[in-house]
């Protein structure tokens, strides 16, 4: 189905034939069958080849919206809706969803009402169902009125409602390398998105690294449910750690990974949840991917001192442009690391966002070395595509 044209100049004269037109057109979106996968296994490169060119899109947006150029993040955003039509539903779903977001946020900056509330329509049409995003961004509520937005939302809160009950169960997505057959060889990584996000987009960042370096990839749904397609973890470790743990379990149990190489990795608050996760469980973790990460607490020297004793490997990129306090938080407890042994490279990446890195696949097999501890030492020289090294200490091997 073609996404509905949209004309940024339009008035909402009629919002309430829009609303029904955009409830059709999600409705609609998310019941059509997708077939391209199941029918035509030849498609799937070409299929991994355009998410690779939406992601690229979706970066350059990004990153014009960091230089504050609203016009640039527009039409960049504006192709990303474009370029996703071939994609799977829900992934596809995914990326109009926010995507029309960062329209509305540079519509609102330019001080469009019609048109930013003609995005915050379309955002919400295609799930994108963080309220409390819409609410507390300034921008948007100071031009489109915090009583258009408020009554908005409340109409999309009972159509959620109503919906929840429909809604599919999610199961955590598992990638194999090739050849795998169950023989308890393999390392795990258990990779964690991040909040307001689609488990199925993110597992796609995973697919060429399961494969190039041999490993299995679990990639578990995080259990707070915003929509249909989108997902956040818990506030509550505990519910988040018995995610981790019974995916871990199972996997273990049914002989398809070896339960002494387990790894996690995550962005963003998923980065904060696999950084507590190995903290609390040192002893079951060797390693720790924290993309665009952060950590909210202080960190006892205790746990740091646990996780040094056991050998366990931090590694933390963080882009250029991601904020200033998330990056901070994580060079304050790199440098804590350091100063009981623990191994914790942070390392800033000049042209990135808050994002996880369009060349993770690339710069992954020096970052894996460093996880299981066969890295280079704290004299050697930046990893190839990481750049700057800006914390780090000595690399402990198992």
């Amino acid at each position: 189905m073609k996404y509905i044209h949209r004309n940024p100049h339009a008035l909402l004269s009629d919002s309430a034939v829009r609303f029904f037109l955009f409830c059709l057109v999600a409705i609609l979106t998310l019941s059509s069958p997708d077939w391209s996968r199941a029918k035509h296994p030849d498609l799937c490169s070409t299929l991994d080849s355009q998410i690779t060119e939406v992601n690229q899109h979706w970066h350059n947006a990004g990153l014009n919206e960091a230089k504050h150029d609203a016009a640039s993040a527009e039409q960049e955003y504006l192709t990303v809706i474009e370029k996703a039509e071939p994609l799977s539903s829900h992934i596809r779903e995914w990326f109009i969803g926010t995507a029309e977001l960062g329209i509305a946020r540079c519509e609102a900056r330019s001080g469009n009402v019609s048109a930013t509330k003609l995005a915050v329509y379309a955002a919400l049409a295609h799930h994108f169902w963080n309220f409390d995003i819409l609410r507390m961004d300034p921008s948007i509520s100071k031009v489109t009125g915090t009583q258009w937005l408020d009554s908005t939302i409340t109409r999309w809160e009972k159509i959620r409602s109503n919906e929840e009950q429909q809604w599919h169960s999610q199961r955590p997505i598992l990638l194999f390398p090739n050849g795998y057959t169950p023989n308890s060889t393999r390392p795990l990584l258990v990779a964690l998105h991040g909040g307001n996000a689609s488990y199925e987009q993110f597992a796609e960042h995973w697919k060429k690294i399961a494969n190039a370096e041999n490993i299995v990839v679990a990639i578990p749904a995080g259990p707070v449910r915003i929509s249909q397609i989108t997902n956040s973890w818990s506030e509550s470790f505990d519910e988040n750690d018995r995610i981790v743990q019974r995916l871990i379990d199972t996997l273990v149990a049914e002989h398809m990974v070896d339960g002494s190489q387990i790894y996690v990795a995550g962005f963003s608050q998923g980065a904060e949840q696999a950084l507590e996760i190995i903290l609390v469980h040192p002893n079951q973790f060797r390693g720790a991917l924290l993309v665009s990460g952060f950590i909210q607490q202080n960190v006892p020297i205790e746990m740091l001192s646990s996780a040094a004793e056991e050998h366990v490997n931090i590694y933390a990129v963080c882009g250029e442009y991601d904020a200033k306090k998330l990056y901070s938080s994580l060079a304050d407890l790199s440098q804590r690391a350091g100063h009981v042994g623990l191994s914790f490279d942070l390392v800033k990446s000049p042209g990135m966002i808050h994002e996880v890195p369009l060349d993770l696949d690339k710069r992954f097999h020096d970052i894996w070395l460093r996880l299981k501890g066969a890295g280079r030492s704290i004299t050697g020289a930046a990893l190839p595509g990481v750049e700057e090294q800006v914390q780090t200490t000595p690399t402990s091997k198992h």
